[in-house]
């Protein structure tokens, strides 16, 4: 309704403060549906690039293999039973 009624720089005043319109950017985290589309739209935006599925398919793959997996030893603790203090 700020921007509607365009007023977005405005401050309402509440019991327990202000209230104010804020934009807060947030990134989307980059999973391989939304890397596979987001390489598919940009080849379709430049029709001179002939095969762009087949391309793009290739991009994603080779992606997908330049991927590295790092392993580690990762110490678990166990859980021990509080000692009986009973007599």
């Amino acid at each position: 309704m700020l921007k509607q009624h365009q007023i977005p720089n405005a401050v309402i005043q509440i019991s327990g403060g202000q209230l104010q319109l804020q934009e807060d950017k947030v990134t989307s985290g980059i999973t391989m549906k939304t890397l596979q589309e987001s390489i598919a739209s940009f080849f379709q935006g430049h029709p001179e690039i002939p095969n762009h599925e087949k391309l793009s398919l290739e991009l994603l793959n080779h992606i997908k293999l330049q991927r590295t997996v790092h392993t580690s030893l990762k110490l678990k603790k166990l859980k021990v039973p509080a000692p009986d203090l009973r007599p």
